[in-house]
């Protein structure tokens, strides 16, 4: 699994690439699931929830 991070991370082949998936070292597709808009929607509100950090409240300090 990190082999596929450190190859994102770090490989000219896929420099400047954004917002694809990868597995096994090889761009892949996602699955319906990771796809959906609705689902992807879903998990901001619960994850806004559960931390409390919104758009309206910075958690990240600029350096």
């Amino acid at each position: 699994a990190a082999a596929t991070t450190c190859y994102v991370a770090t490989h000219p082949r896929v420099s400047g690439v954004s917002g694809r998936y990868f597995a096994d070292c090889n761009e892949a597709s996602t699955s319906r699931l990771g796809a959906s808009e609705t689902a992807a929607v879903r998990l901001w509100e619960i994850s806004e929830e559960l931390t409390t950090a919104t758009p309206e409240r910075h958690v990240v300090r600029s350096c």
